[in-house]
């Protein structure tokens, strides 16, 4: 499949999204979309458990409400994409850069997936946040470190579930 391609079926599906009867569902549940131009494109409400992302430009590229369980993005360029509200359950970001990246109501996937990972402040300070947010003595501890406050201070939002 190429960019032209994948462009028509997700047009296709965005009609269909709107419940136009010109649209159709996309299945893009495994697709094989690796070492192409994808900067930009915009994938909402989509299957696309197992997809195959590796080394792809994902420049801005949004994923809303998408199904991403076991997708691989290893070594891809998500620099400014959009992960809102998907599951990235068993998802491979291996050796991406995800600086600028959004992934506010999504969960950050805790397995080796996320290994030399290349992140912002912004996202370092969400991931760190969540960590002092923990009903832990050594999370305690962590809080009360000058740096580690001032790391956590930003991503203000996320601070306030232990900032209180």
């Amino acid at each position: 499949m190429d960019r032209e391609e994948l462009e028509e079926i997700l047009v296709a599906h965005e009609r269909w999204l709107n419940e136009d009867d010109t649209g159709r569902q996309a299945d893009l549940q495994g697709a094989c979309l690796v070492h192409m131009d994808l900067h930009g494109l915009w994938f909402e409400a989509l299957d696309l458990q197992g997809a195959r992302f590796d080394y792809s430009d994902l420049r801005g590229t949004g994923f809303h409400d998408c199904d991403l369980q076991r997708a691989k993005f290893i070594g891809a360029d998500l620099r400014g994409s959009d992960f809102m509200g998907c599951n990235l359950t068993g998802v491979s970001f291996r050796d991406a850069d995800l600086r600028g990246a959004n992934f506010d109501q999504s969960a950050w996937p805790l397995d080796c997936g996320t290994v030399n990972v290349r992140v912002d402040d912004r996202i370092m300070a969400q991931l760190l946040n969540h960590v002092l947010a923990l009903d832990h003595p050594l999370a305690r501890e962590l809080r009360a470190m000058k740096t580690v406050t001032r790391l956590s201070d930003m991503h203000a939002d996320s601070k306030k579930m232990w900032d209180q």
